[in-house]
């Protein structure tokens, strides 16, 4: 049930249909733009401001020297935008009249003033085409290469339940004391996850890829009393608690123009782990055996699987681009390990 719940929360967050348009738009915008098929000495920058708010500088290139011509500001809220457009002699102020996936449209605050309106088409997340009273005044122009792919660095911090299915599936603990029969179960606790990662994402492209590396902390608890026949009757009445360091390679699907929405699905494995039982253990071993080793810690073997995530961007605040992740992890090797985890994470 629990589970449900963050579920549900996490859809009952996302946006609107009209601010998911509006967030989308000026996603694509982001990034250095220069003049197509023009040898002119100019470009203009778009880059995140502050919360809902997107800034737009236009340069020129005068004999070596960067000259800022004029700055734009877009605020923007769940039903609607407005623009600032500064120059040296005045500024002026525009609300947003309409717009749809391709075109927004704005409309001088000023009845008397001019322009009366101004009219941007962006296409295929690259072109961009800007005209001011139904005339074209500026050249097409288009998203600079080296913007298209970017990396990306952040940190993840979040609470996991893991459990390894049931006692007699530990295949490590099976094969190390040659377990031949037994009863046990197992018991599901929290632990918690925190990762640093580095990805690659292009604003243009559905796909991205990130690594991680981090440290995860599982607990287990087992209760039973199984029979081998090398040692003898081994009880276990506790649980185990993993430290483990991993690294993860996670290809990502973005389900919306934004890159609010990602699916994520990778691989992982664990690097090097500390295992300690916290709890009662005996041995009852048999006399030809009373050199080896009983110490349960070695009961566990360390972790490679698979996993499975979905993560949703709250909402960017400044350089800080917060994020809520679900994420189900899958062991494959003898230590069939099913966790989940829920977190957050940004990146910078």
């Amino acid at each position: 049930m629990k589970h449900y719940f963050v579920i549900a929360l996490i859809f009952n967050l996302m946006p609107t249909s009209t601010f998911a348009q509006l967030g989308a738009w000026f996603h694509d915008l982001e990034g250095c733009w220069v003049e197509d098929g023009r040898k002119s000495a100019s470009f203009i920058l778009w880059e995140p401001a502050e919360h809902q708010t997107i800034r737009n500088s236009t340069y020129s290139l005068l004999c070596g020297d960067t000259l800022l011509l004029h700055t734009m500001l877009i605020h923007f809220t769940e039903k609607n935008a407005t623009l600032e457009i500064h120059t040296e002699d005045e500024t002026q102020y525009f609300q947003l009249y309409s717009f749809n996936n391709n075109t927004l449209k704005w409309k001088n605050n000023e009845p008397d003033g001019l322009p009366q309106q101004l009219s941007w088409t962006i296409s295929l997340g690259k072109n961009l085409q800007m005209r001011t009273d139904d005339l074209e005044t500026d050249f097409t122009r288009v998203k600079e290469k080296d913007q298209i792919l970017k990396w990306t660095l952040g940190v993840s911090l979040g609470g996991n339940m893991s459990n390894y299915g049931n006692a007699i599936t530990f295949n490590h603990f099976l094969w190390r004391n040659n377990i031949s029969s037994g009863k046990g179960t197992t018991e599901m606790l929290g632990g918690f996850d925190f990762a640093f990662r580095m990805g690659l994402q292009s604003p243009l492209k559905t796909l991205g890829l990130s690594a991680e590396m981090g440290i995860t902390q599982r607990n287990v608890g087992i209760h039973g009393s199984f029979y081998s026949k090398d040692l003898g009757t081994l009880d276990r009445d506790g649980y185990y608690r993993t430290n483990s360091l991993y690294a993860a390679f996670i290809p990502e699907f973005y389900l919306d123009r934004m890159h609010r929405i990602a699916i994520q699905s990778g691989f992982y494995a664990v690097l090097t782990h500390n295992v300690q039982f916290m709890g009662h253990y005996n041995t009852r071993v048999l006399e030809q055996n009373q050199s080896k080793s009983m110490n349960p810690s070695n009961d566990i073997d360390m972790e490679r699987g698979f996993l499975l995530g979905l993560q949703y961007r709250v909402v960017q605040t400044g350089a800080l681009k917060p994020e809520l992740f679900m994420r189900y992890c899958h062991g494959i090797n003898s230590t069939h390990v099913r966790a989940l985890t829920i977190g957050v994470a940004t990146d910078f």
